[in-house]
């Protein structure tokens, strides 16, 4: 699983080829009766639109890493790990990629609730158009989708705040760091 994650880490492009191929055999799944070409072309729009910020954001953390993706990939597989590195280039770079991350995750629970309403109203709609099958299959996929985010979500930032905490440790020199009710800290 490892190889695989950093092979897609490396080649952004075998990722979002792998998400368009797996997005446009649910689609069709959902509407057998349209035109495959159709279905595939609408899909290939939507990728596109999400293509751009993915490939904004790539760029940025790739420059914060020194240009290379290689590099990227060894901090987040330490990431991954919750190994901060030893290196003090290294760990000015990770705790910038971890900064600007926590950042992005500021509005994680509204997000997910606009998601959730986006998914409501699709379910809606299908409820209206389609089979009680097609309902249920697509009601299924919703909850297992939003559950998956959740989790999904909440594993990212814990160790996304474990790593900024084990950053400030290393960055503090030893013997500095007193509790806080012993009168140390700030």
């Amino acid at each position: 699983m490892r190889r695989i994650t950093e092979l897609l880490a490396r080649h952004l492009w075998l990722e979002f080829l792998a998400a368009w191929l797996l997005a446009s055999a649910f689609v069709l799944l959902l509407r057998p009766g349209d035109s495959p070409l159709a279905l595939l072309l609408r899909v290939m729009v939507c990728f596109v639109a999400v293509l751009w910020p993915a490939l904004m954001r790539r760029h940025q953390e790739r420059s914060a890493a020194g240009g290379s993706a290689d590099e990227l990939v060894v901090l987040d597989h330490l990431l991954r790990e919750g190994e901060p590195p030893e290196d003090q280039g290294r760990r000015r770079v990770m705790r910038a990629i971890v900064e600007r991350r926590l950042k992005r995750t500021r509005h994680r629970m509204p997000a997910l609730l606009g998601v959730a309403l986006l998914l409501v109203a699709s379910l809606v709609l299908v409820a209206a158009t389609s089979s009680p099958w097609h309902t249920a299959g697509y009601g299924a996929f919703c909850a297992v989708f939003l559950g998956y985010l959740y989790v999904a979500g909440g594993v990212a930032v814990h160790r996304l705040r474990r790593m900024r905490d084990a950053l400030a440790e290393a960055a503090a020199p030893r013997g500095s760091m007193r509790h806080p009710i012993q009168g140390g800290g700030a």
